[in-house]
């Protein structure tokens, strides 16, 4: 994503980024990181985009010359408000108040989503009720006013070139399910799992895709499915969209998720969404898809899962469409630019 906001944005532009890992570390002391390079290399940018994973507030404290006369924008992806937990997992507390107070400095806050936008609005005010006294009464609001949705910049003419030709006939076999998501709890495969488990063992015809690398242990349903789930690992970008494709249906059931790049993607390239009714992906999904991709419970998702082997030819016109990178750009430009006089 970074690569491409740089690409659209105008003049000399620089990108500076961590390993993704160890994230909470990261949220901690990833300013000294930036403050080091911004003081020995002299910066001054008159424009910084940083993400939800830096604190914006310890950057610009730590650089207050060098950051002086900067537009700040804070990109919110994820929050650390509304982050699901385990019950094993310590109070992080902290980290939510990292999001508020980089919401707090910015001058312009990026959401990736109107649901992600109002599950924060509603996670920080429950959470302000609970400050002592004497922290500013319009907090809620100044981050409201600095607030716009914009999603997430995809680079729609790359995808294009993977997505199958309409006039090209499905390959025969059985139906192909991409999961191209990490194991990790947050993202449910486990619960996914079984439903496909569940639909192996009431005769249906398919085969599970897996994409990306393993940084968790799968859960045990994925080799109960055999040689029905087939892990391509980590690709290079190029042979990951090209497998994808190939694929029919692409799955998701998470418990949070405020953009879901993964299915975008897949979308764009004419996967059948299967997804859950909630969270950000009514926001995306057309309304008159709605029966045909998003689902309530289990028996909801059976349906639309026997209806994909019905019908495996079926192709979805991409819906991400207002997403093109240079389109998210020149809208946040725009805005910038209006806020600026």
């Amino acid at each position: 994503m970074t690569s491409l906001v740089a690409r659209f944005l105008p003049g000399e532009t620089r990108v500076e980024t961590l390993p993704s890992h160890l994230f909470k570390w990261r949220m901690g002391v990833a300013a000294l990181h930036f403050a080091e390079t911004i003081e020995r290399e002299g910066l001054q940018p008159d424009l910084l985009i940083t993400t939800d994973m830096m604190d914006l507030s310890r950057l610009k404290g730590l650089c207050p010359r060098a950051l002086a006369a900067s537009t700040c924008v804070l990109i919110m992806h994820e929050n650390q408000l509304s982050y699901p937990t385990r019950k094993a997992d310590r109070d992080e507390l902290h980290l939510g108040l990292t999001n508020l107070y980089s919401a707090w400095c910015a001058d312009l806050i990026w959401w990736n989503s109107q649901h992600h936008y109002d599950l924060f609005i509603e996670r920080a005010r429950t959470l302000v009720k609970l400050f002592p006294k004497r922290v500013p009464k319009d907090l809620i609001e100044r981050i409201q006013v600095r607030s716009h949705v914009f999603g997430l910049p995809m680079n729609l003419q790359e995808l294009a070139s993977y997505r199958p030709a309409p006039a090209r006939p499905r390959p025969q076999g059985p139906l192909r399910l991409a999961w191209n998501h990490r194991m990790s709890f947050d993202k449910n495969p486990e619960r996914v799992f079984e439903r496909l488990l569940r639909a192996a063992k009431s005769g249906l015809d398919f085969e599970l895709h897996l994409f990306g690398p393993r940084h968790e242990a799968p859960p045990a349903a994925l080799a109960e499915l055999g040689l029905r789930a087939i892990d391509h690992g980590f690709l290079e970008r190029s042979d990951y969209l090209r497998q994808l494709a190939a694929c029919d249906v692409i799955l998701a059931d998470p418990d949070q998720e405020h953009f879901g790049l993964s299915v975008a993607e897949g979308v764009q390239l004419g996967l059948w969404p299967l997804l859950p009714k909630r969270l950000c992906y009514p926001e995306f999904v057309p309304k008159e898809l709605w029966a045909d991709c998003l689902f309530r419970d289990e028996t909801g998702f059976d349906r639309l899962l026997a209806k994909c082997a019905d019908e495996p030819q079926r192709r979805v016109q991409g819906f991400y469409t207002d997403f093109e990178a240079s389109l998210v750009i020149d809208r946040l430009l725009s805005v910038i630019g209006s806020e600026s006089k």
